[in-house]
């Protein structure tokens, strides 16, 4: 058990959404007690004053590993950067890159305010070792591709997914879940999404994939299969059981339907999709129809950060100077983008929010450093537009301490940066 007390809550709930000198109390790996008075209670104690707790944000989409790559390759557009530059780096990754890859990403997610992110990617038992290690939760997909002239190997891919949902869905009382991952529909030809889409439906399982990133990946998947991206997962089911669309730049009409009224989720991208020129995904409109709209970073070598804290502020930066409106979006519905709604987007629906009942995945930051002051107005604006990663101090995730005073519980981080100097030495050397 562990008790937060005199702290400034953000409960993310629309019905009580400060508290002032309130107290939490945690049991297991759930929240048991929000309030004003103080509870009985005998054990861990954390004093939260001057300080603001806040549910941890989730990284809706990313590609963890790709660390390894940040900075590397700027300046291109998508198609030439991911065919010309990317994948045959990718080409040379094996496990002990990808662990020591994933580490560090994790390491940079924790310490601004990161508590779940949702993962497409290879080597997964490299990742999964990195995310069991660190105490971070995850929805961890492998990103599937494939054609029926290489049927053998595309479907090795799909049994990958299938052995690791046996081992792994569900552990750490639900703090690991295996989602199935298409990279997209421009990476696979009819055979490979049909088949896919049946075996999504078959497992019932839960799809990450990318769609409508940019105008040519829209085109072309018109050119070959007759229609968008999100019409093809729609014909092949994959909504059937949630999904989460990345991107989502360039959805028409018949695409947000489609989202909407299927149980779609929508994970904005807004830093990568600028630093690659793909564009700017329509948010207002998305949300103003109906549908569920979150968050991620993407990966660190399009984003160069992991850093929600930044990604949502320059996300509604973006909302209010594309739409020339600065009431777009206020920053509680912001927040609750990369929270609430960042937890249903990976099919959890009890967290995200300080709650009696919901999952301890909490942050606190300190809410006297310079850039929070002065503490008399909205705290949830100070953590849209103010706050940085430096001011996140400690982390609880499934109701157990990951991280105090930014020191990292489960990570090693001189280990952590000594491997990365000499995987990188020779993956660039």
């Amino acid at each position: 058990m562990i008790l937060i007390k005199n702290v400034t809550i953000l409960t993310m709930d629309r019905e009580n959404p400060v508290i002032k000198q309130g107290f939490v109390l945690t049991e297991g790996n759930k929240i048991k007690y929000v309030g004003e008075t103080r509870p009985e209670f005998e054990g861990h104690e954390i004093d939260g004053k001057g300080k603001i707790l806040m549910p941890g944000f989730v990284n809706a989409h990313t590609h963890v590993p790709m660390t390894l790559l940040r900075s590397y390759a700027d300046g291109y557009e998508l198609e030439t950067w991911l065919f010309d530059k990317i994948f045959p780096v990718e080409d040379r990754l094996n496990a002990d890159h990808i662990y020591w890859g994933t580490l560090l990403g994790i390491a940079e997610m924790i310490k601004s305010g990161t508590t779940s992110f949702s993962e497409m990617y290879y080597e997964l038992d490299a990742i999964l070792d990195a995310v069991n290690t660190s105490g971070i939760r995850a929805n961890i997909s492998r990103g599937a591709s494939g054609n029926k002239d290489d049927w053998e190997n595309s479907l090795k891919k799909l049994e990958e997914t299938e052995r690791l949902f046996g081992k792994w869905n569900g552990f750490d009382e639900d703090r690991i879940k295996i989602d199935l991952g298409i990279h997209s529909a421009y990476t696979s030809d009819e055979k490979f999404l049909k088949y896919a889409g049946e075996f999504a439906k078959e497992k019932k399982m839960h799809v990450h994939t990318h769609i409508s990133e940019t105008e040519t990946e829209n085109k072309n998947v018109m050119n070959a299969l007759g229609k968008t991206p999100t019409r093809v997962f729609y014909d092949f089911g994959y909504f059937e059981n949630g999904l989460q669309g990345a991107h989502c730049v360039y959805l028409n009409d018949e695409d947000m339907k489609i989202f909407k009224e299927n149980n779609g989720y929508i994970v904005s991208c807004p830093t990568s999709n600028m630093k690659l020129g793909s564009g700017i995904a329509p948010l207002k409109k998305y949300l103003d129809s109906g549908i569920n709209v979150s968050f991620g970073t993407d990966g660190a070598s399009s984003n160069n950060s992991l850093n929600m804290i930044s990604e949502l502020k320059f996300g509604g930066l973006l909302m209010c100077g594309s739409e020339k409106n600065p009431s777009a979006v206020q920053a509680f519905d912001l927040l609750h983008m990369g929270t609430v709604t960042g937890a249903k987007t990976q099919g959890r629906e009890n967290l995200g929010k300080i709650k009696e009942g919901y999952i301890a995945d909490m942050i606190i930051l300190d809410g006297e450093a310079e850039n929070m002051l002065p503490k008399i107005h909205n705290p949830y604006n100070h953590i849209a537009y103010s706050a940085h990663a430096g001011n996140v101090l400690t982390s609880i995730i499934n109701g157990k301490v990951i991280m105090e005073d930014r020191k990292l519980k489960f990570i090693d981080e001189a280990d952590v940066k000594k491997n990365i100097e000499r995987v990188c030495k020779e993956l660039f050397v």
